[in-house]
């Protein structure tokens, strides 16, 4: 400590700014008053560096009783600061001003980063004795972290809400519940983007389709990804003809950014969804048809009376090695075949053959039934015939 003051009194003498010769004056004389009162030149000098290390300690008591002031004049709650991203959890943030002279639009809440995150469901502005700006967010169904900054005045301080992701599978069919469709209006409206897709390869297919992926399968699984899209006027310029462009779009996501799985979206093994499934290729981008009819669907039994637009109907014959499954898909009723009025229909692609690329065939399901080769008739008595089917996110 000696050798400290000695050099402090070197560097006085030395000569340096009024900043640095008052914080030197306030060490030495804390040290030693009377050596330090010795090293001065004169009694007004002492006075002079007095005045200085006063104006400056008053200076930095002032600042820091201001930003005490201002941070004593908020309270600030994020209650909780963590919340699932299920799509359905809330978070309340309630900035309150201590005193009721102060202004509560100096107040301000502003999400820096994760804005992505969540949504606002509510802001408020109380404007009575217990003043108060209140914000509730939502979560959407990503996980990550939101930076929040509140501000009053000169007053700054970043709070951090953690939204962490959800691996519940309460129906246990192998997928989270954050990617199955729980609301009536997005379970419609995908049935009726995934049946008007499906069809319209039927008069036209749409150059996005993988030529490499044109079978049975590849049929469910491009009309599949491309329900769950954001239908935009690009989106819809990209197709040659469409049944119904009026459809609204699935609300709780859209492909690609679908919560979790993202673009894989097929599942090829058995089991409850866990975390570790997102890790381990449990979830694929395209998989065969049996893969479709065992771990992505639930079976509806072998009749059509719980059948809906959008549901599928599923084939296995052994002896086809080639193709021992098929697949097709329900698109229900055509009014536009007056002929044929309020007759079911369903479309498919009939696969790949050693001499053909295969084709899209649109059929009433009335004639389907009287097929001439037994084994494609949907019927209970058809031992090939596995029965109808529904995608796993619709149940």
């Amino acid at each position: 400590m000696k050798k400290f003051i000695n050099a402090c009194l070197s560097k006085y003498r030395k000569g340096s700014c009024t900043f640095s010769k008052a914080i030197i004056i306030i060490v030495a004389f804390i040290e030693n008053p009377l050596r330090a009162l010795r090293s001065f030149a004169s009694l007004r000098e002492i006075f002079k560096n007095f005045i200085n290390v006063c104006l400056i300690l008053s200076l930095l008591l002032f600042l820091a009783c201001q930003n005490q002031s201002n941070n004593e004049k908020l309270e600030i709650k994020i209650e909780p600061q963590s919340i699932p991203a299920n799509g359905l959890a809330t978070t309340k943030i309630t900035v309150r001003l201590k005193s009721a002279k102060k202004d509560i639009e100096h107040i301000s809440i502003l999400i820096v980063s994760g804005s992505d995150l969540v949504s606002l469901v509510k802001k408020d502005l109380q404007e009575t004795d217990n003043k108060y700006s209140e914000v509730i967010l939502q979560s959407r169904l990503e996980s990550g972290e939101v930076k929040i900054h509140i501000s009053y005045k000169d007053y700054e301080e970043e709070q951090i809400l953690s939204i962490y992701p959800v691996y519940n599978d309460t129906d246990q069919d192998g997928f989270p519940d954050v990617v199955e469709l729980t609301s009536e209006q997005d379970r419609l409206n995908f049935r009726r983007w995934f049946s008007s897709i499906a069809e319209m390869q039927f008069y036209h297919i749409n150059n996005s389709w993988d030529i490499s992926s044109r079978d049975c399968a590849g049929l469910l699984r491009f009309a599949y990804r491309e329900a769950l899209k954001c239908h935009t006027n690009e989106w819809l310029s990209s197709i040659r003809f469409a049944t119904d462009v009026t459809i609204p779009d699935v609300e709780k996501y859209n492909y690609p950014l679908v919560p979790l799985l993202e673009t894989n979206l097929f599942r090829i093994r058995k089991g409850t969804f866990k975390a570790s499934d997102l890790t381990d290729s449990t979830f694929c981008n395209s998989v065969r048809t049996h893969y479709l009819y065992e771990y992505n669907t639930i079976y509806l039994g072998r009749t059509s009376e719980m059948v809906e637009k959008g549901d599928l109907l599923f084939y296995r014959q052994d002896n086809k090695w080639y193709l021992p499954s098929h697949s097709m898909i329900f698109i229900g009723d055509d009014n536009g075949i007056p002929e044929i009025d309020n007759d079911d229909w369903v479309v498919y692609h009939t696969g790949p053959t050693d001499s053909t690329s295969g084709e899209i065939k649109k059929v009433p399901l009335s004639v389907l039934k009287q097929h001439p080769e037994e084994h494609w008739r949907p019927l209970s008595e058809n031992p090939y015939f596995l029965g109808f089917y529904r995608w796993c996110i619709l149940d």
